[in-house]
Order: structure tokens, then C-alpha cells, then sequence
């Protein structure tokens, strides 16, 4: 299994354990983010890419932000667990 694997299992098992209504991811890393969004879409979670501010819609429950300060504008009741890949 391999670190991506891990990381996708662990959060799911955190979803199973904890009530959690909102992720957000932080990556730093562009091969890393293709990566892990193909495998999170075959793993059926549907994440949203937030690239912007404009690309924020809280319909969805996974988010995965590149850009640190993107999350300032996030509201803070949205969501409540991040993690960092």
C-alpha cells in the first residue's frame, strides 16, 4: 500500500468514526493533486478544486485547496476537519 493509499483510507476511516459534515485538504504539490483526486473519484468521493475564491460551493463535502490563504476564505462553520497530503 502505498502513501496516497494510506492517506485515502485514513481519512475515510476518520469520516466512519467522526462526525464529520466538511474536509478540506491542503496540497502543495501538483502531481500529488493528480493523484489523489483520480484516486479519491475511484474511491467515489467527489472532491471540488478550489483554485479560487469564485470556486467555493458548500453543496459539496470534500475540498481541496493548493493555495493556503484560500482558506481564509472558507467560512469556518463549514467545515470542520483539514487535512494536509
Amino acid at each position: 500500500m502505498n502513501n496516497l493509499s494510506i492517506f485515502i483510507k485514513n481519512i475515510e476511516e476518520i469520516y466512519e468514526n467522526i462526525n464529520i459534515y466538511r474536509m478540506i485538504i491542503i496540497i502543495n504539490n501538483n502531481i500529488k493533486e493528480i493523484e489523489l483526486i483520480k484516486e479519491l473519484k475511484d474511491k467515489n468521493h467527489i472532491p471540488i478544486i478550489i483554485n479560487n475564491i469564485n470556486d467555493i460551493d458548500y453543496n459539496y463535502r470534500l475540498f481541496i485547496i493548493k493555495d493556503i490563504r484560500l482558506l481564509s476564505f472558507v467560512n469556518k462553520k463549514y467545515y470542520n476537519f483539514i487535512a494536509i497530503y
